[in-house]
């Protein structure tokens, strides 16, 4: 079964699992450890897994490190299971929103 992760209003990512707070760096030690998430949008209880996993992907493209070994399945699966580009155009703009 997937971690839940939760995304508050302030941005800030919830692992439920731990009761803390993390990072997206902290997920990606999650998938290279070999474990699945889930990342949710508090708010409107939407999944914004694919928008997390893909910030998770760019971020290691500009430090120059590798991605977790599962994140492109986990990320292509999450992908074709999201419901249409306007719906992932409004996530990604709510995830990439300066408070």
């Amino acid at each position: 079964m997937a971690i839940l992760i939760k995304r508050y209003a302030n941005r800030k990512l919830y692992n439920t699992d731990t009761s803390r707070y993390i990072t997206l760096k902290g997920i990606a030690e999650l998938l290279d450890g070999g474990d699945e998430v889930r990342v949710i949008d508090n708010e409107t209880g939407e999944d914004i897994t694919s928008v997390a996993l893909s910030q998770i992907l760019v971020d290691s493209k500009r430090t120059n490190t590798s991605p977790p070994d599962n994140l492109l399945s986990q990320t292509s699966r999450d992908m074709a299971s999201a419901s249409g580009s306007r719906r992932r155009h409004r996530i990604w703009s709510t995830w990439c929103s300066v408070p």
